[in-house]
């Protein structure tokens, strides 16, 4: 019975994802098969012989106590209950057998499975893993530490060998998966949305789709300011590439495995790729400590590679680095006016020192005439006088040469009502 009807929107594509094992064609008879078709025959041996060591191991006897006789007397409820219960200690009765003492109780070595059984067992197990191609043995996780990481590696190869074609297989399955989600995601998504991805270190990001965008991808922002793809499934064709190998986190514990094998022969260039390996960690703040030993590395190292940069990086790095080169013709020109500057100035300084110096010998030379000046007049003043008018001049003289040569002291008038040179 027809319980509900669907439209699948696939343009032509069955909706139904066939992921193939084996395919083995026998003149024209087709036959499918898994990894577990031809390792069942193995399996069932396996299952047998395990369940023979069982069998046997159950039907052999508790392993018993030996004892000479007597030796329990008198603790038999003890003794008795020794197989089914955790006795702390068990007491016995000292004897001796002609005249000598007894041993004290002793319990049996307990059965084993016969070593033909055993082998048995292993043979099945590496049955199968020849038939798989796949190394399961339960001594891998032990014999981890005592190979080399050469060694296990070549063992994981050989095993990728054996089932490789089942891994190609599922990339093709993918790949159709794929198709099918390209053909479907224009006409499913018809209405603008946000939603969330997963990129390829199981972080998430996310996303807008826009249908009515005018670009199959655009950056815009979202509510808060903050950057946000924008996507429009429907302009433009798309085809589908899978790519089939380790997960991201297989491959980050390997790069850090390998990371710390070259930095350890390479000493020196520890330093440089410090940051790197810090990434690649599973610690927490990794990251945070991975950008601050970036910040200790010289920026010619961190700068990208022009081969490996998209088209809108090269062109913004390519802007600032003109706007650094217009700084600092800038930069150049103002330190050349401000040379300019202070040349002039000490022009200027230069200027202003020789007309102080020429105005200080002009004053001081005027200083030297008018002293003459009065020297002279004074001189033709004094021979009118008679002997004490001289006397009275000379004393007042004197007193002002002295005022005039202390210029913090102002030289009060002299007002003596006789001097007749007032």
């Amino acid at each position: 019975e027809i319980l509900e009807r669907t439209e699948v929107p696939t343009d032509g594509y069955i909706p139904i994802v066939r992921c193939v094992g084996d395919e083995i064609d026998v003149q024209g008879k087709v036959t499918f098969a898994g990894i577990v078709r031809d390792a069942k025959d193995a399996q069932r041996m396996y299952n047998y012989w395990r369940t023979t060591e069982a069998e046997l191991v159950a039907l052999q006897p508790k392993a018993p106590f030996v004892m000479e006789e007597g030796q329990v007397e008198g603790h038999e409820a003890a003794w008795n209950q020794a197989n089914t219960k955790s006795m702390p200690y068990l007491l016995y009765k000292g004897t001796s057998v002609a005249g000598t003492p007894a041993p004290p109780p002793s319990r049996q070595a307990m059965g084993m499975a016969p070593q033909g059984v055993l082998e048995a067992i292993q043979g099945a197990a590496q049955d199968m893993q020849a038939t798989t191609g796949i190394r399961f043995d339960a001594t891998l996780a032990e014999r981890q530490y005592d190979e080399s990481g050469k060694a296990l590696h070549e063992l994981r190869r050989s095993g990728d060998v054996g089932s490789f074609h089942y891994i190609d297989n599922f990339a093709r399955a993918l790949k159709y998966t794929g198709h099918l989600l390209i053909v479907m995601i224009p006409k499913v998504l018809d209405t603008p949305r946000i939603m969330n991805i997963l990129r390829e270190d199981g972080t998430e990001q996310m996303i807008r789709i826009d249908p009515s965008a005018g670009k199959a991808m655009m950056m815009g922002q979202n509510a808060q300011g903050q950057q946000l793809p924008i996507f429009n499934p429907s302009v433009g064709k798309y085809g589908v590439t899978v790519t089939v190998g380790p997960s991201y986190a297989t491959k980050r514990i390997e790069a850090s495995e390998q990371m710390a094998d070259f930095m350890a022969k390479m000493p020196n260039a520890a330093p440089l790729i410090a940051d790197l390996y810090a990434k690649v960690q599973d610690w927490p703040m990794a990251q945070e400590i991975a950008a601050r030993l970036a910040k200790t590395i010289p920026p010619n190292i961190l700068m990208p590679d022009p081969d490996n940069m998209t088209p809108e990086v090269a062109a913004k790095i390519q802007a600032m680095m003109n706007q650094i080169q217009q700084m600092t013709m800038e930069r150049q020109q103002l330190m050349k006016q401000l040379q300019d500057q202070t040349a002039d100035r000490m022009i200027l300084n230069s200027k202003y020192e020789k007309d102080f110096a020429a105005k200080m010998a002009k004053i001081q030379t005027d200083y030297e005439t008018k002293v003459m000046d009065i020297a002279q007049k004074m001189e033709t003043a004094l021979a009118k006088l008679d002997h004490q008018q001289r006397k009275d001049v000379a004393d007042t003289t004197m007193q002002i040469m002295d005022r005039m040569n202390t210029p913090q002291e102002t030289v009060p008038a002299t007002n003596t009502g006789q001097n007749p040179l007032e």
